[in-house]
């Protein structure tokens, strides 16, 4: 049963009020006063009051009129998206991606910067990173003090806006990327994880709005690390650390051997980009074909597109190689599906690349060992999904703060 929200009439309850009225005409997507009233159970002056507020501060606009069923026809009241703005920042190895958008998520500008921003010290990932903003301002024309909030993301294990380590950006360490974005450009300011970022931005774009839980696996060049989404909300994990699923172990055998080095048997290690295609490219020079033939043995001329190209001729060496693959992510689905136990499990990544091929052979060998269904897919937002992602959180942040902003 719907409970009806309900609001009163006591002036120290005015920002109650206020933010039960942004609520339902932000919902409706328009209403007139008397509406508002009706459904909020406010008296009239009291509604006409706060609203008189909302619009002098530019938060609700009135929109035309609405129709009648007698009498004077009602001034339609909606929720300002232009209000303020959003700014999202993903941070990669080769590129600084940024978008601005309104409050409905719509997009006003979009770059890339194509960098090596790993060979960068702090100070200039600090500089690039602002050069794209004002960039973004500059070309959507849009004033910093209408920015209500900057959203930033990276590689790592990141905890109330503090970079505890990030393997790929060493120099980002703690909180100071946070504290000069907040002192540049004087507003709220939010550093996340990567991959916990798509899978928001995953989720935020699903079709279906019934999904509650999900498991998110992103694949990349630096690393492979997941997102879990429970009862709707992203679990981060005590110390921020969930859905490092790239140091889960293979096997055992270096607890009985004080020597050997654990570290290889991690998920990541075994299942890389580069690993991928060095098994690919060994098996070539072992068994000939595709691979063997365009890289002239040259293990240097070797990439992800020449895989492709295997797999579209169905040369037998990348199946080979493709169907190990599927195995290693199959046990890894199942694993943690029978703790978690998802709705639906989303892929990502350069193994999005592999195609349908590989979902197949996955959702084939799930399907003989899970003991519930498993619904397996691809992520089809490329690389908006991250951008997305921090659009969300931001979009999010002021919506709930919006009188306070």
């Amino acid at each position: 049963m719907t409970t009806k929200r309900k609001g009163v009439n006591h002036t120290s309850l005015k920002i109650q009020n206020q933010m039960l009225l942004i609520q339902e005409i932000k919902h409706a997507k328009g209403m007139s006063r008397a509406e508002a009233a009706k459904k909020l159970g406010l008296s009239a002056p009291s509604v006409s009051s706060n609203i008189e507020d909302l619009i002098d501060r530019g938060i609700i606009t009135e929109k035309g009129i609405g129709e009648s069923n007698g009498g004077r026809k009602p001034i339609v009241l909606e929720y300002n998206y232009e209000y303020g703005y959003v700014i999202g920042l993903a941070l990669k190895t080769d590129v600084l991606s940024g978008v601005i958008s309104n409050l409905a998520g719509e997009i006003q500008y979009r770059l890339d910067i194509k960098e090596d921003l790993t060979t960068f010290v702090e100070e200039e990932l600090f500089n690039i990173i602002q050069k794209s903003i004002d960039q973004m301002l500059r070309s959507s024309s849009i004033d910093r003090k209408y920015v209500k909030c900057i959203v930033l993301s990276l590689p790592g294990i990141i905890s109330d806006n503090n970079i505890q380590v990030s393997n790929i950006f060493p120099v980002m360490k703690g909180n100071h990327l946070f504290q000069f974005l907040k002192d540049t450009y004087a507003t709220y300011v939010m550093i996340k994880n990567d991959i916990n970022t798509e899978a928001v931005g995953e989720y935020w774009k699903l079709q279906d709005k019934n999904l509650k839980n999900i498991i998110y696996i992103s694949a990349q060049k630096e690393g492979i690390g997941s997102g879990i989404i429970i009862d709707g909300c992203l679990y981060e994990g005590s110390r921020y650390g969930a859905g490092e699923i790239g140091y889960m172990l293979l096997n055992t055998e270096f607890l009985r051997d004080k020597k050997a080095d654990h570290a290889q048997d991690y998920f990541e290690r075994v299942l890389s980009h580069k690993k991928i295609l060095k098994y690919a490219f060994d098996l070539a020079m072992e068994k000939g074909g595709y691979i063997k033939t365009v890289t002239q043995g040259n293990f240097c001329d070797m990439n992800m597109e020449i895989f492709k190209g295997a797999l579209e001729q169905e040369d037998k060496v990348a199946l080979e190689t493709l169907d190990i693959v599927a195995r290693y992510y199959t046990a890894l689905i199942h694993n943690m599906s029978v703790i978690l136990n998802p709705e639906m499990v989303i892929l990502s990544g350069f193994i999005r690349e592999f195609g349908s091929v590989f979902t197949k052979a996955i959702t084939k060998y799930v399907h003989n060992i899970s003991i519930i269904p498993i619904d397996i897919r691809f992520s089809q937002l490329g690389d908006m999904v991250e951008l997305y992602g921090c659009m969300y959180f931001g979009i999010e942040y002021v919506h709930k703060n919006i009188l306070f902003i």
